[in-house]
């Protein structure tokens, strides 16, 4: 029974090092300011994330937020693409509302999508961070 254990013990091993093997290189380095902004009619955020990357690399950020609302749960999304300057760079999104949905004041999660292209070589990656927003 002991050898079972060691051997089932040692092909979970396997199998994470081979997820993280074939996981690739790590995207950017984004961090997401933690507070946001809310327009009049609340249809519309705007959030602060700061991203590290290599100069002359070209970037997008797909930005989601979602915030939970009672039963219901607000979505909204927004993208913005610029030039790295090899240094901090920092962009301000604005997320829309999915139609016929309004923001609140308060606590919301935040999705981070980023792809660099660096040459051809497209790098993903994926962060998340609460945010307050304020109207």
């Amino acid at each position: 029974m002991h050898a079972i254990n060691s051997l089932k013990r040692v092909k979970a091993a396997l199998v994470l090092a081979a997820v993280l093997f074939t996981a690739g290189v790590a995207g950017a380095a984004t961090t997401v300011d933690p507070n946001g902004d809310l327009n009049g009619p609340r249809d519309v955020a705007t959030v602060s994330i700061t991203t590290e990357c290599t100069l002359g690399q070209s970037a997008t950020l797909t930005v989601y937020i979602f915030q939970s609302v009672g039963r219901l749960i607000n979505i909204g999304i927004g993208t913005a693409a610029f030039t790295c300057s090899g240094g901090s760079d920092v962009s301000t999104v604005v997320v829309s509302a999915i139609p016929g949905l309004k923001f609140k004041p308060g606590p919301a999660t935040v999705l981070v999508h980023t792809e660099t292209d660096d040459a051809g070589t497209i790098t993903k990656s994926d962060s998340g961070a609460k945010v307050n927003l304020h109207p």
